[in-house]
């Protein structure tokens, strides 16, 4: 399919000033430039725009994909599990993947087994998927079928392991026929086996939605939204303490029998902040210290640390908003000259992780906005906004930095994606060309750490190399990157993409990977990641209208674990050297095939290609290259089919690579 930029988007108003964001991208590294139309492009959302439920307007379900592909698991992956609900969350990452000392896994995920159609689709069976490694098998091979809550109906799960052994999932649980959810609890005391019990620790007729929860040792931290605002443009639900949408938190320090009562933190309360949307908040917990994360697209980004088992607080500010106690009844005029600004903020999607020091880190995406009324409760989110940003401890108050983005694979300083939409007699629209999720393009970052205190980081971005053919939007795939102490910013690996390719005996050409999770303990060979793949861009649990609910609402998506060997994340970047040489792209090659490299100082490029007897099929010389990124577009469409090295030779060093030609 032919793909370009799509210049038809509508521009938003886009005026005022916009923040500029320190870029620390990784050696050799070509972020995809969007032009205006589209990184400017909006659509008018509520201001609270989370899904609790399953109340999607759609008079019929999708139909299955025709050209639906299926691919076997590769090595170091597996399925273990599937759903038909396949929103995981609304922004931040849920902790649903626990990897044990003893060499278990836990994992949880929002499961459905079905999709009934009544006057609106339902998910009647919805509750926790769940499934255990012992050390040598899983649980439930392939697609476990039913919730492990029995009769009780939940979603947007956790997974906690604590360190007697305890299992707990902590999901919220949507009552049907009432106006009201409910935080709920299953326990068991012995991880991977037993009957649960089903508990509400905080009421059983409240308004508690989203919950996110993590353990250390024995103690269990949990922290969820107290309104359960699900976007209604007919329904303002009452504020709660004074804020639309509190964030609650609570503490265990049994394991999980018994938690404190909930209660809003002083430092984020309603004479700090208007309120939070769900999920845009998480929470870390490592020996006596705490974190919990916040940051919505209309509040500063920051966390609260205590270092005595959640008895005292502190709070640090990431990103200042630029209009405190912004509500959607007030326009963003920044400086107050009567002009509606564009406001850089965040996506909501805040991520935080405690390393083997204490020092805490923390990701988030880069979003813009902007309100031009003040009474309509919507507000415009730019959706092409692209970037995620990283900060630690040892930098300033908004001295976050940039760290990837979508990626300029061809070289083209565009980012690829569908120039066309679906003709005037398609069953759904496409408004963007790519999926609908909450905040813009890189999204949803998750990280573990190693013994050795390097960090291991997950998100995910669009992949312009995918085959769009299908759905006339481009794919989402998840990506790795690390860093090592002392954790200088500059020093972030290139990105790994976790999803095997077809040269890799898999199908990512083709397939959306999303809701990335990642374990937080990452032992001497492995990190281990949860995320949800399948064909189609997007969920089914977004517009009535759209492309992304017609192709996936009706169709599973599977759950899977993968094992991404440490040696392997990070190898494309050697700080160390002066020259980076990428794995070209397309690989396979059937015709134009792609290499970057990057240099840290001018040098003479030397590119030669070797055929499988070591003979120069290619060659050519770059004199005197600046510093920088540089293309090398190959066309292999008069080589013969087979395996071919290619070398790069700049300042007196060399990078050998192989490719495919088909």
């Amino acid at each position: 399919m032919k793909k370009s930029l799509l210049l038809s988007l509508a521009v938003a108003l886009g005026i005022g000033a916009i923040a500029q964001v320190n870029q620390s991208l990784p050696v050799g590294f070509r972020k995809a430039n969007l032009p205006a139309a589209l990184k400017n492009y909006s659509v008018r959302v509520p201001y609270r725009s989370e899904v609790i439920d399953n109340q999607v307007p759609l008079s019929t379900l999708a139909i299955p994909h025709a050209n639906a592909r299926t691919a076997q698991p590769v090595a170091n992956e597996t399925v273990i599990g599937c759903t038909f609900y396949d929103l995981q969350t609304n922004n931040s990452i849920s902790n649903r993947l626990v990897v044990n000392t003893d060499g278990t896994i836990a994992a949880a995920w929002t499961f459905s087994p079905d999709a009934i159609q009544t006057t609106t689709p339902v998910f009647p069976n919805r509750g926790s998927g769940y499934n255990y490694y012992d050390g040598a098998n899983w649980s439930n091979p392939g697609c476990p079928m039913t919730r492990e809550e029995g009769s009780v109906r939940t979603g947007f799960t956790n997974i906690v392991n604590t360190a007697s052994g305890n299992e707990m999932l902590i999901a919220h649980s949507a009552v049907t026929g009432q106006a009201y959810n409910r935080i709920s609890v299953a326990r068991r005391a012995t991880k991977g086996t037993g009957a649960w019990t089903i508990s509400y620790p905080w009421g059983s007729t409240s308004t508690d939605t989203w919950p996110k929860a993590t353990s250390a040792g024995d103690n269990v931290y949990v922290v969820f939204q107290g309104q359960g605002a699900s976007g209604s443009t007919t329904v303002t639900p009452a504020p709660v303490l004074g804020q639309s949408g509190p964030i609650f938190y609570s503490q265990s320090t049994d394991g999980g029998v018994t938690f404190s009562p909930k209660w809003v933190n002083p430092l984020i309360d309603s004479t700090q902040y208007k309120g939070f949307g769900g999920d845009s908040y998480c929470i870390d917990a490592k020996d006596s210290i705490v974190v919990l994360g916040f940051g919505d697209t209309y509040t500063d980004v920051g966390f609260l640390k205590s270092t005595d088992y959640g008895q005292t607080w502190t709070k640090t500010i990431i990103q200042t908003h630029p209009i405190p106690f912004y509500t959607d009844d007030s326009l963003t005029d920044e400086n107050h000259d009567g002009t509606i600004d564009t406001l850089f903020t965040n996506g909501g999607d805040i991520k935080v992780l405690i390393d083997n020091n204490g020092l805490v880190h923390a990701w988030f995406s880069a979003l813009r906005y902007y309100n031009d009324s003040a009474s309509d409760g919507f507000y415009n989110p730019m959706w092409g906004t692209d970037g995620l940003e990283y900060w630690n401890e040892n930098m300033p108050s908004n001295g976050y930095v940039e760290i990837t983005a979508s990626q300029d694979y061809n070289g083209n300083n565009i980012l690829d994606v569908p120039s066309d939409t679906f003709p005037g007699n398609s069953p759904c629209d496409v408004i963007l060309p790519w999926g609908e999720y909450s905040g813009g393009i890189t999204i949803m970052p998750s990280a573990g750490i190693d013994a050795s205190g390097k960090i291991y980081m997950t998100y995910a971005t669009i992949n312009e190399s995918a085959d769009t053919t299908d759905f006339h939007e481009a794919h989402r795939h998840i990506y790795m990157m690390t860093l090592a102490p002392p954790y200088d910013p500059a020093t972030w690996t290139y990105p790994y993409n976790i999803i095997p390719s077809q040269a890799d005996g898999g199908l990512g050409e083709y397939q959306e990977g999303s809701f990335a999770c990642t374990g937080r303990l990452v032992d001497n060979t492995y990190a281990y990641v949860l995320y949800q793949r399948d064909d189609a861009p997007g969920h089914g649990l977004a517009r009535a209208t759209s492309c992304d609910l017609h192709f996936n609402l009706g169709n599973s998506s599977d759950i899977l674990l993968t094992k991404v060997e440490t040696a392997v994340v990070g190898v494309k970047n050697a700080p160390q050297n002066d020259l980076f040489v990428s794995q070209n792209y397309p690989n396979p090659s059937v015709g134009m095939t792609h290499i970057n490299i990057g240099l840290k100082k001018s040098a003479d490029i030397r590119f030669e290609v070797y055929d499988i007897i070591g003979k120069v099929v290619y060659s050519e010389t770059r004199k005197q290259s600046v510093a920088g990124n540089h293309t090398i577009n190959l066309n292999t469409a008069s080589f013969e089919p087979g395996i071919y090295t290619y070398s790069v030779i700049a300042g007196g060093q060399k990078s050998t690579r192989q490719m495919i030609v088909q």
